[in-house]
């Protein structure tokens, strides 16, 4: 199966367990969809000159903002756990 296949299957499972994540997911088909203007046929290696240097450069901003917004989600869900942790530490039973 190839990877794409098994990242939708995963999305659609947290999608229903946890809808509100939906919008933290990593743009997987932007990425590939702007990776296919920079290599548009497969195996095909172009050289330096033949690479629109735009099309890497929107790819790099792209993948900067991916990063950026899953980053930014893993550290809101650290604070938050690590607050609960304090709370019920904090608290005898």
């Amino acid at each position: 199966m190839k990877f794409g296949r098994i990242l939708m299957m995963l999305m659609a499972l947290i999608e229903q367990t946890l809808p509100e994540w939906k919008d933290k997911f990593l743009s997987y088909k932007d990425l590939k969809k702007q990776l296919k203007l920079i290599y548009p046929h497969k195996r095909q290696r172009l050289d330096d000159d033949g690479i629109n240097r735009k099309e890497i450069n929107d790819f790099v901003v792209l993948l900067e903002e991916e990063i950026e917004k899953f980053n930014s989600f893993f550290i809101e869900k650290e604070e938050d756990y690590i607050i609960q942790l304090k709370v019920s530490f904090s608290f005898p039973y």
